[in-house]
C-alpha cells in the first residue's frame, strides 16, 4: 500500500509539473502573439505613412504639372501676340 500511495504522489507530482510547463509554454505563446500583434500594428501605421506621403507626391506632381502647363500657355499667348516694341524693329 505504501508503494500505491508513492506512484499515486508522483503521478500527481508530475500531472501538476506538467500542467504548469503547459500553463508557461501557453503564456510564452501568448506573449509572442502579443508582440506579433503589435509588430504587425506598426508595420500597418508605417504603410499608411507611406502611402499618405506617396499621395501627397502625387498630388503635388499633378499641380506642379498644371503650374507649367499654365506657365507654358501664358508663355506661348505673349509670344503669338507681338508687343508693339517688337513689331517696331
Amino acid at each position: 500500500m505504501k508503494s500505491s500511495w508513492g506512484k499515486l504522489r508522483r503521478f500527481a507530482l508530475h500531472k501538476n509539473d506538467g500542467k504548469d510547463k503547459l500553463d508557461f509554454l501557453s503564456s510564452a505563446h501568448l506573449d509572442e502573439l502579443a508582440q506579433a500583434a503589435q509588430d504587425m500594428q506598426e508595420m500597418r501605421n508605417c504603410y499608411d505613412s507611406l502611402l499618405l506621403a506617396a499621395a501627397a507626391t502625387a498630388n503635388s506632381a499633378y499641380e506642379f504639372s498644371e503650374s507649367l502647363q499654365e506657365m507654358g500657355s501664358c508663355l506661348q499667348g505673349k509670344r503669338l501676340l507681338p508687343d508693339d516694341e517688337e513689331s517696331r524693329k
